[in-house]
């Protein structure tokens, strides 16, 4: 047999001696041979098979040589009837669909579920099943109850009594760390008493350690050695092994990752003594040079894990000597004695390397990230050409994906090949051979420029969607989406939030209601954003509708529009669509011109309104009503409406749009557009002759959109023909489509950015059994959410410069983070998003709260280790907080300089000069390095979105930011101290000719407004405030102030309103006020130590020496 005998949806056999497993792309396939002995297709095992390959395999022919294993085939290798299992409930079972349930222990999962007795069973409950048959359509299982979880389990407190450790007095800093955000996770499984939870503390640890050494190793070494004893203690405990209800497969797991973590330890103990005596080089050098001559060394393994984590811990040993390391690898792998020796020693070393090494990378440390991806580009390839563990195995898309993601920030790639290659890869999608060969690696920037970064992937399974269950949210994710949807199943959603991810990849968030906010994803001040992603949470989070239902069911109207399914194409209708309604009440036609005006492929209709999960669940206007008690259905003013924005967007931003000819008849060329609006070409201003099928660039000249007549005109200047596909992946795609084709998909591409897939149970209902084609589905694990969390991560460190395009992949970061339980990460996450927030509200007004500041940045350095961008954030804002407040740079110096790039330096000289020229009349000096600092960071300028006024500080103008907060102490209020600067400065004009006194306007005359202030008085934190009312309020402190300094009446005279003139105005939006001061009769002093204050030209000055006041006070009062 070869691959033509197979058909589609047949089942077939094949015994052990007809597949061979492979692992020719990096990942374990069963390679299946055809009577010929010649390969016929490949299939991809059970998690449970990965070093226990079956004798026989029975799967059913996808086609395209794609097998996939059936689910009933292994059922029996898995489990016994008269045994109880344990699962995890995913979906709830209702009255037209059984439970969805996960086996984590083998890693399967089993839809339509029905239990007796299983009522009440909530999402992600724990629950024991008794196994009563194995049926061709699955388990049947009885209910048995919840989970039996071990009495007590195993705790902190428990870790904490034993007898090996409950004398030692530095458990009391045990309990403080475990205390710590980045233990949060495992913190939450001991409290529930979960034995796992030392594993995944001491993961954690194993990671963040090197780098804390790194900042003070001399002191901190015993700590090693501790945390050594009390993985020993716990390993060897039998309340340990009890609290696995002595479940000898999991206790066996734990036990081998806690030995693994162990291991680590010693590596990092080892290598820090050899750093601290000084003999960390030699050692280097020493391993190095034998491996070089005789190829030998006494325990590789353990001698390669110190060496890596020796250059972990010293980064200027790692930069002189890792390339040595790779060198070694790549021109001895061949010699096979060699590798015999080392070849385990060098995976687990590279394993090393990398799993320290891809927790935090930092774009901007270039040298670093080439070296990271040198060792994974080796790793894979040493993994590619070997048999190797399971274990492995399940590293392979990490570190893959992490290849990419690597690439990525080392071309800036943020939304092409590499990001959508490094998704596809971490959800288990891309089978595709590597990109590159050992001799690539010669040159490993173009192995990252040319190799990875360019160009789509070759073996992604389009046809296959992973789904990860999230205890309140869902994430999907396919070739073309990243969705995010409630996991609750009885939620209608629809698409509120979308936007571009990578090359033809995007995100979706589906929520069941509107997003109130939602106008403010375009504010540049992102503490309003803050409240949009809020909104999105609770949306995803939300179990049922909180929207009120009409108990009583009106019938369907002409007008009407409700979300429907097209089922497929009408029997016996020329051009007709079969429509369902989502509830099941109506059914009807809708022809293909109430959908879009140019040609499609017809009987191709999933093409059109089918998503990445299945059918779409569309909005459609019930016109009319059928003789045959059907509805005639429409699309056309959706359509219309969306075609007029697009058209419109494209014609006002003047951009160039690829279209394909589909009619050449008539003085008109007709087109569809790549965004799905049809358009005209005028022949007569088109200077070459255009064919059917054609691919062009053309721009728009003008929309004529008339909703009433159902008439839209996109008119369009012809501007090239294209003949190739000029390395532009929407002209390949044009290209190689009919026009019909092509008018297919983009019309498709609508609805799916608009409309989400109908549920499972939707489907069924209402499908016909031929049409109803399940998608395959396979299960996510936490890890990989959590690493799709990581590449939205570095996604927002490319783009940095863009505020808020990383503030909106960070929010998406959070959320998977959430989603995969990995708190540590969310919590940095969360740090990375106040900063941004602090960054835009400092580009809009040049100001920063400090007391905020502060507290953030404590938080942010106990996270630090986790992220190099929460690192670099952390810095960046505080610098900007340093401002006008020496004191603050000062206390914090020696942290900014610690380990700090050039970016930083050169930020803190600019900082530095800043505050240096402070109070020497230098403005527009300070006004260019605040400038500087600016664009650095990619802000915008305070000055270029601000009003200037037209006067400048001379003997008659006076410009304050603020009457509560003094410039030196960077918004902290104080209204005594600045309360004093605006008495003193009213005197001195007093003193002298008059004059105004401006508030809210910095020393470039520029207009930044008195918000702060008013929010102060107001004590709304928040913003929110009546301006009439806060005026009055404003009013009366600035004449307490004049009193407090002044008295009640000045020589009997009332200074406010006669003499001192309190005005606002609002400036673009700002609201400054006036202080004009009309010159005094006589000397006046400032209380209670009549102090004597004039004014000087742009400065006010106090008459100290005792003769010189009196001669100024006589000369003053003779003029009455």
């Amino acid at each position: 047999m070869n691959d033509n005998d197979f058909q589609p949806g047949e089942v077939y056999e094949f015994k052990r001696a007809d597949y061979i497993p492979t692992r020719e792309t990096g990942k374990l396939v069963f390679l299946l041979k055809g009577a010929d002995g010649e390969p016929v297709g490949r299939t991809v095992p059970f998690d449970f098979q990965m070093n226990d390959y079956p004798e026989v395999l029975t799967v059913i022919c996808r086609g395209g040589g794609k097998f996939d294993q059936t689910l009933e085939s292994v059922l029996p290798q898995v489990y016994t009837p008269g045994k109880t299992y344990t699962f995890k409930i995913w979906r709830e079972g209702n009255g037209t669909q059984g439970f969805l349930l996960r086996d984590e222990v083998n890693g399967l999962t089993h839809s339509n579920v029905r239990m007796a007795g299983a009522g009440g069973l909530k999402r992600f409950a724990e629950i024991d099943c008794r196994v009563e048959d194995i049926t061709p359509e699955g388990l049947q299982l009885s209910y048995c109850g919840a989970k039996m979880m071990n009495r007590g389990g195993y705790t902190l407190q428990t870790l904490c009594n034993n007898d090996r450790l409950s004398g030692e007095p530095w458990m009391r800093v045990a309990k403080r760390v475990m205390g710590s955000e980045m233990l949060a996770e495992a913190r939450e499984a001991a409290e529930r008493g979960d034995g796992r939870w030392v594993s995944m503390a001491l993961q954690t640890l194993v990671r963040i350690i090197p780098q804390w050494l790194s900042e003070g190793m001399p002191g901190r070494r015993v700590w090693v050695k501790r945390l050594n004893h009390t993985i020993r203690t716990v390993v060897e405990s039998s309340a340990y092994a009890a609290s696995f209800n002595y479940d000898k497969a999991q206790l066996r797991q734990q036990r081998h990752e806690l030995t693994r973590g162990l291991e680590q330890l010693e590596y990092i103990d080892t290598a820090t003594r050899l750093i601290a005596q000084g003999e960390a080089e030699n050692m280097i050098n020493d391993t190095l040079e034998t491996m070089r001559r005789s190829g030998w060394v006494f325990e590789p393994n353990k001698r390669m894990g110190v060496l890596m984590q020796v250059l972990a811990l010293n980064p200027g040993l790692a930069h002189s000597h890792t390339g040595d390391v790779f060198e070694i690898i790549r021109t001895r792998r061949s010699n096979r004695d060699f590798m015999s020796i080392f070849g385990d020693a060098f995976k687990i070393m590279l394993k090393t390397y990398i799993e320290s090494e891809r927790s935090a990378p930092d774009p901007l440390v270039r040298g670093t990230l080439r070296e990271l991806a040198e060792a994974i580009a080796i790793e894979l390839l040493l993994l590619e050409s070997e048999e190797h563990s399971e274990e492995e195995f399940e590293l392979w898309d990490t570190h893959r994906g992490t290849l990419y993601t690597v690439a990525a920030l080392l071309t800036g790639h943020s939304g092409e090949a590499p990001v959508r290659k490094a998704l596809l890869t971490y959800c288990g999608l891309n089978d595709s051979p590597l990109e590159f060969s050992w001799d690539d690696l010669n040159d490993i920037n173009r192995v990252c420029y040319r190799l990875l970064a360019t160009g789509h992937e070759g073996a992604v399974n389009t046809d296959v969607e992973t789904v990860f269950e999230g205890e309140s949210m869902r994430l999907r994710v396919d070739s073309r989406y990243l969705t995010l949807q409630p996991a609750a199943d009885n939620l209608h959603v629809h698409n509120e939030l979308t936007g571009p991810l990578a090359t033809d990849v995007k995100f979706m968030v589906q929520l069941p209601e509107t997003l109130k906010e939602k106008g403010n994803l375009e504010s540049e001040n992102l503490e309003l954003q803050r409240q949009l992603w809020q909104q999105v949470r609770l949306g995803l989070e939300q179990t049922e509708s909180t929207r009120v239902e009409n108990k009583v069911e009106r019938d369907l109207q002409p007008g009407d529009v409700i979300p429907v399914i097209v089922a497929g194409i009408a029997p016996n209708e020329y051009y007709e669509y079969d429509v369902r309604s989502v509830d099941g009440r109506y059914s009807g036609l809708m022809n293909l011109r109430d959908v879009v005006p140019y040609p499609v492929v017809f009987t191709a209709y999933k093409k059109i309104f089918y998503g990445p999960g299945g059918p779409l669940r569309v909005e459609a206007v019930a016109e009319s009503r059928l003789p045959d008690g059907r509805w005639r259905f429409s699309m056309r003013r959706f359509f219309m409406e969306v075609n007029n924005d697009d058209a419109c967007q494209d014609r006002f931003g003047g951009n160039r749009v690829i279209a394909k000819i589909s009619d050449v008849s008539g003085t008109q060329y007709k087109a569809t557009s790549q965004f799905g609006y049809g358009m005209l070409i005028s022949k007569r201003d088109t200077e070459i002759e255009l064919h059917l099928g054609d691919v062009v660039e053309v721009k728009v000249n003008s929309v004529n959109y008339k909703p009433e007549d159902w008439k839209l005109y996109v008119n369009c200047d012809f501007i090239q023909l294209f003949t190739d596909d000029e390395n532009d992946p929407d002209v390949a795609d044009a290209l190689n489509m009919t026009h019909a084709e092509y008018g297919s998909m983009v019309a498709g591409d609508i609805l799916r950015e608009t409309f989400p897939c109908a549920e499972q149970y939707e489907v069924a209902t209402l499908m016909p059994e031929e049409e109803h084609e399940v998608q395959e589905t396979r299960y996510l694990t936490a890890d990989a959410v959590s690493n799709i969390a990581f590449l939205l991560e570095q996604c927002a460190a490319l783009q940095r410069a863009d505020l808020r395009n990383s503030y909106m992949l960070l929010n998406l970061a959070q959320l998977l983070a959430d989603m995969s339980g990995d708190r540590a990460r969310s919590d940095q996450l969360g740090v990375q998003l106040r900063l941004l927030e602090a960054m835009s509200r400092f580009a809009i007004d040049g100001m920063m709260q400090l007391e905020q500041v502060q507290t953030l940045i404590e938080r942010g350095r106990r996270l630090a280790p986790a992220s190099a961008l929460l690192r670099s954030r952390l810095k960046e804002v505080a610098i900007l907080a340093s401002l006008d407040n020496r004191g603050f740079l000062n206390r914090n110096q020696e942290w900014l300089t610690r380990g700090a790039d050039g970016h930083i330096h050169s930020l803190m000289q600019l900082a530095t000069a800043y505050n240096a020229l402070e109070g020497l009349g230098a403005a527009d000096i300070r006004d260019a390095i605040r400038k500087r600092i600016h664009t650095t960071l990619s802000l915008p300028t305070v000055v270029s979105k601000q009003r200037r006024l037209n006067v400048s500080e001379d003997l008659y103008h006076e410009f304050k930011t603020s009457a509560v907060f003094p410039a030196d102490n960077h918004m902290q209020p104080d209204e005594q101290i600045q309360g004093f600067v605006i008495a003193r400065t009213v005197a001195s004009l007093l003193n002298t000719d008059g004059g105004t006194i401006y508030l809210g306007v910095d020393n470039g005359g520029n207009v930044v407004g008195l918000d702060n202030d008013f929010r102060y008085l107001n004590k709304t934190p928040s913003g929110k405030y009546d301006i009439r009312e806060t005026q009055d309020r404003y009013n009366l402190y600035l004449q307490k102030v004049l009193r407090r300094y002044f008295g009640t009446t000045v020589d009997g005279l009332s200074l406010v309103p006669d003499y001192v003139d309190i005005q606002y105005e609002e400036v673009d939006g700002r609201w400054i006020c006036h202080i004009n001061v009309v010159p005094f009769g006589t000397a006046v002093l400032t209380k209670p130590d009549d102090r004597l204050f004039i004014r000087k030209i742009g400065a006010t000055e106090e008459i100290r020496d005792p003769k010189e006041k009196e001669r100024f006070i006589e000369r003053r009062n003779a003029r009455i």
